[in-house]
Order: structure tokens, then sequence, then C-alpha cells
């Protein structure tokens, strides 16, 4: 399944807004009727020191895929995963490395 990079996704706003990388990403089926077209993609931000309480706190936006490729491409060799599939960065080399879903 091809996706539309004008497709929409959830992301933590601390990506878009404070320089924050891609830590972790998931990808759930399109929500079918969407308006804006929905990826089923949800990106979450690089923990670093935060606690859980804190990045379970952070805001989301519901943006266009291409806006957070604009900000952190570093998981566009991703971005045509299959509705399922679970990508968190590995600390050691840097890279996306496939994951469980319900890691994180």
């Amino acid at each position: 399944m091809t996706v539309d990079v004008g497709d929409f996704c959830l992301v933590d706003q601390c990506i878009l807004t404070d320089g924050v990388k891609v830590g972790f990403l998931y990808r759930e089926p399109p929500e079918p009727g969407e308006p804006h077209g929905d990826s089923g993609w949800s990106i979450r931000g690089e923990a670093g020191d935060a606690t859980d309480a804190e990045i379970d706190a952070r805001a989301i936006a519901y943006v266009p895929l291409a806006a957070v490729l604009a900000v952190d491409d570093s998981w566009r060799h991703l971005v045509d995963s299959s509705p399922g599939s679970a990508f968190a960065r590995s600390p050691r080399t840097w890279k996306f490395e496939a994951v469980d879903p319900d890691a994180e």
C-alpha cells in the first residue's frame, strides 16, 4: 500500500516545533472517510530524559506526513510499511528497528 505524504498522521508536537527526533512510530489501519486522508501513522518523539508522565503529556498534532518528513526524514524509507508495523530508533545504531507495536 503506497502512502500519499499528503495523508495525515498523529505526531508529537515537539517533533514539529522543538527539534525532537522521531523515536518510535507505528501504523494502524487508516480510518476510512477522514476528510484529509488518514495514513494510519502515529509518530512519537525521542524520549531522551523525559519521564513516562512527561511523554504521555506531550501535545499531539494531526498533520500531513509531509510536515513531519520536512523536519525529520530519517524514517522516510518506512512510510509505505503495512498497518501493524512498528519501529523504534536504536540508541546504539541510531537506525530504526522493527519492534512489537505494543512495545512503547
